[in-house]
């Protein structure tokens, strides 16, 4: 079997160039025939890329605060005439230390429980925090830690191509048919690390209250709900989330390719980092649903259709969608793209309809 291409674009240099210099960029820059359109312009166009990743946003209630003020009972006179001693004793017997015997009490240390650092954050199963709802708690606010994100551009264009395949005939002769078929050709694939402009303090965190009773727990409740349960295949989980105007940036910078010369698909995302802290049960059947050798094994021997059913029915979450973690970015979408769109287009194959 032999292919044809019909590819206009056969240059693999072209495809798999790497990102240009400083020096390119700034002579990129100078070749367009016009420089690139403002942040305004680009966030108020209405067109969407091809797949565009954007967080979405959530209602988060306003806490209620409230103020109880301890007003003091009035100061009663403790100054009295009649007295002529100390309550406990004579002086001699107060300047005797009645600790001086004992060791010196051991210094306080906070707990520090086990965990294991991933992609998507961490992941613990302490046999402690799973006991404790203040060390669960605790946990929590120490590995609250800022989340990291990038910006994702990716385009493409899709080519046909053509597919010889040889039949044989009933007289034993061959004959050999051509096929079409399309098949999609990368431009550019690259990332842009914002996390340096993510914020070092987290803004809030917090559980949403329940959709359809509209209460809500204190993040110290609900470390005890979880505490409390016996459950072999419970899970606590707080998604960290950072507020950006995703759309309206991700509009921009579509609209100054498309000012560029570029027509073709293009997906802009926002992927996360570190953007979870996960608890799960100290079981050894909690384990086992975990292990990839167990779930590679129901697979082959197909006995998942009973398995995962059966997990599902016995799996308890807690704050997977409630617990939440917010961030906010130091420098605004405008002035992000403002400093960086260069540096976008200079990655840009520019390429005409």
């Amino acid at each position: 079997m032999v292919d044809h291409k019909v590819d206009p674009y056969e240059n693999d240099d072209m495809r798999r160039a790497s990102a240009p210099s400083v020096d390119d960029i700034e002579s990129i820059s100078g070749q367009s025939r016009a420089p690139p359109p403002s942040y305004k312009t680009g966030a108020e166009s209405q067109e969407q890329p091809t797949s565009a990743s954007a967080m979405n946003s959530w209602i988060r209630p306003s806490p209620n605060t409230t103020s109880d003020k301890h007003v003091p009972d009035e100061e009663e006179d403790l100054q009295s005439d009649d007295v002529e001693a100390p309550l406990l004793g004579n002086t001699g017997d107060a300047l005797v230390d009645p600790f001086r015997d004992l060791p010196p009490p051991p210094q306080y240390a906070p707990y520090r429980a086990t965990y294991k650092q991933k992609g998507k954050g961490v992941v613990s199963r302490d046999d402690h925090i799973n006991e404790d709802g203040e060390a669960l708690y605790r946990f929590l606010l120490d590995h609250n830690s800022p989340p990291a994100m990038e910006i994702k551009v990716h385009g493409s264009h899709d080519v046909t191509k053509w597919r010889t395949e040889t039949h044989h005939n009933s007289d034993g002769t061959t004959r050999e048919e051509q096929h079409p078929y399309t098949e999609e050709v990368v431009d550019f694939d690259f990332k842009i690390d914002v996390s340096q402009y993510v914020s070092p303090l987290c803004s809030n965190m917090y559980v949403q209250p329940d959709t359809e009773t509209g209460q809500s727990k204190s993040i110290r409740e609900l470390c005890d709900s979880y505490v409390r349960d016996d459950g072999f295949f419970k899970e606590l989980q707080m998604q960290k989330y950072i507020e950006w105007n995703y759309k309206e940036l991700t509009q921009a910078i579509l609209y100054a390719m498309r000012c560029q010369g570029y027509h073709y698909n293009v997906s802009i995302t926002f992927p996360l980092h570190n953007y979870r802290v996960t608890v799960k049960s100290k079981s050894k059947w909690s384990q086992v649903a975990d292990s990839k050798w167990v779930k590679a094994l129901l697979i082959i021997t197909c006995l998942w259709i009973f398995a995962v059913p059966a997990y599902m029915l016995l799996r308890k979450r807690y704050g997977h969608k409630d617990l939440k973690s917010e961030w906010k970015m130091t420098i605004s979408e405008e002035e992000w793209y403002r400093r960086h769109v260069h540096e976008i287009l200079g990655q840009v194959k520019y390429r005409q309809v």
